[in-house]
């Protein structure tokens, strides 16, 4: 629950001000009152970036624009309203697991694709345990600057 900040910082001066009897020990409340109204603004910051960002799905739509669909039809391939489509399209609201799993199996394409992750849609082949446990070995075990190399490289041998 939203707690106001006037009523947050009354209860706390109550509490404080039964405390504290001499000047001494107001100028310390006085104190304590500033960090507990800094923590408090603070705390509703950082609540409100977390509440407030704003997720597109722009792969979704590159996607279904490239297959000439509409978000009606989608929705209904889906099995979920056109609403639903544009609100993450847009950003105004964000899939669930399921229709995630649906639309990226619709499309043959990554979640991470459609969560804007990759610029890749295609999905990643599976190999075999060993092999990706040495090839995450070798990896892990390269420099910063190594890695950023054969991410280059990878990248090259991609697009060529």
């Amino acid at each position: 629950p939203h707690i106001s900040t006037q009523y947050y910082i009354s209860v706390k001066i109550i509490t404080l001000t039964n405390i504290f009897y001499n000047t001494y020990d107001y100028i310390l409340l006085v104190y304590i009152l500033v960090l507990i109204l800094i923590e408090y603004i603070i705390y509703n910051a950082r609540r409100k970036t977390m509440d407030n960002r704003s997720f597109k799905m722009d792969n979704l739509k590159k996607l279904r624009e490239k297959k000439k669909m509409t978000q009606t039809r989608l929705s209904v391939e889906i099995e979920v309203s056109q609403e639903i489509i544009s609100h993450y399209e847009v950003g105004e609201s964000k899939p669930n697991i399921d229709n995630l799993i649906k639309i990226a199996d619709f499309f043959h394409c990554s979640t991470d694709y459609l969560l804007n992750r990759t610029n890749n849609p295609t999905i990643p082949k599976n190999l075999d345990n060993n092999d990706n446990n040495d090839i995450l070995y070798k990896y892990n075990s390269l420099s910063d600057e190594n890695k950023k190399h054969l991410t280059c490289f990878l990248d090259y041998l991609y697009n060529k």
